[in-house]
């Protein structure tokens, strides 16, 4: 504060006496040395913030997008949209029309694929079998419950039912025999709530026309009882799973301990790698269209058989997948619920994890 005030102080002697060219190159030299002096303090910040969260990926990219002013705001709900009847400026049939195109991606697109690959209906057989049987979940604990319900990210945001994380963290203590006594319920027998099944919708603007529904991405918020109770299913899947050695270890996506750095490495070092061997080395990329939105629940459950799942262990993730809702929400403005009948539910704690078996083999 000391240079700018020298500064400040400088520059309006140099207003008083603008012929005075002593005072305007000692109003110039003080500028730059302010200036690099508020560089070298950013640079210092955001070199302590970046080593702060280099293993927070999440952070990192937060802080990377309000470097590059790359900020995503909720719009509001738009003027027009166009929808199956035509162009409406109701704001309940904008609301109606979001959700009915949200809600049928998964379906349109499947049909898609199935029109130029005819023979995909005719692949009815999963690869693979499993030798271990998995035919109850192991019950849940309170002090489990209470571990996962700490864990949750603090936020005020929250699902149709109003209840948002830090208002189960206050009472949490007080409601997790209840919690744990439901959640082992639904274990015994093999079936998750419909009430946590339900999806509030808010459609983000990405770019282009204002009135498609297309250019618009959903971000869908769950129940905090469901992602409670979906992290007791992901712990006993995921122990499953490394026990049975499923997953193939060269996925890095949604694994612990993985992620995108840890792919690039091994991409480069297997580069090299042939490169010292004086081999051609060709990349072949795939980017996969709605990737969560179009997994086939069908398929999906043969897998889940496929890895050993059955009775009640196996009915639950059945259970998870089916009659699943979602309402667009813009403001006090709400759609009717809509049944989503394909695809893995965004934002959710189980999804990911659902899909790396989906795509595995």
């Amino acid at each position: 504060m000391q240079l700018i005030n020298k500064r400040n102080e400088l520059w309006y002697q140099h207003k008083r006496n603008p012929n005075d060219t002593i005072k305007k190159e000692n109003f110039i030299k003080k500028r730059k040395e302010v200036s690099a002096c508020i560089q070298n303090t950013k640079s210092e910040y955001y070199n302590k913030t970046f080593a702060e969260c280099k293993d927070q990926p999440a952070k990192m990219w937060q802080l990377i997008n309000n470097l590059s002013c790359n900020k995503t705001t909720v719009k509001s709900i738009p003027n027009q949209l166009r929808t199956q009847n035509g162009i409406t400026s109701n704001k309940k049939e904008i609301c109606e029309g979001f959700n009915k195109f949200f809600a049928s991606v998964g379906s349109v697109l499947a049909n898609e694929i199935r029109k130029q690959h005819r023979h995909i209906d005719s692949v009815k057989h999963v690869p693979g079998s499993c030798s271990y049987i998995l035919k109850t979940l192991p019950l849940a604990t309170n002090e489990e419950i209470l571990k996962i319900i700490q864990n949750l990210k603090s936020n005020t945001s929250s699902g149709l039912d109003g209840v948002n994380t830090k208002s189960i963290k206050c009472v949490a203590n007080l409601i997790v025999g209840e919690l744990t006594n439901c959640f082992n319920k639904c274990i015994r027998e093999g079936t998750f709530p419909d009430s946590l099944k339900i999806a509030k919708i808010t459609p983000i603007y990405k770019s282009g026309i204002r009135s498609e529904p297309g250019n618009y991405r959903p971000i869908s918020v769950l129940p905090v009882l469901s992602k409670i109770f979906e992290r007791v299913l992901y712990n006993r899947r995921d122990q499953h799973l490394s026990r049975i050695n499923y997953i193939y270890p060269k996925q890095y996506g949604f694994r612990p301990k993985s992620n995108t750095l840890s792919a690039t490495i091994d991409l480069i070092t297997n580069i090299k790698l042939k490169i010292d061997k004086k081999l051609i080395v060709l990349g072949l990329f795939v980017d996969l269209k709605k990737a969560f939105d179009s997994v086939s629940h069908e398929l999906l459950l043969k897998k889940l058989s496929g890895i050993g799942l059955q009775d009640s262990a196996y009915d639950i993730f059945k259970s998870y997948l089916s009659n699943r809702r979602q309402v667009v929400k813009i403001g006090e403005n709400e759609s009717n619920p809509e049944i989503v009948t394909y695809g893995i539910p965004q934002g959710s704690i189980i999804g990911p994890l659902l899909f790396l078996i989906y795509i595995n083999n």
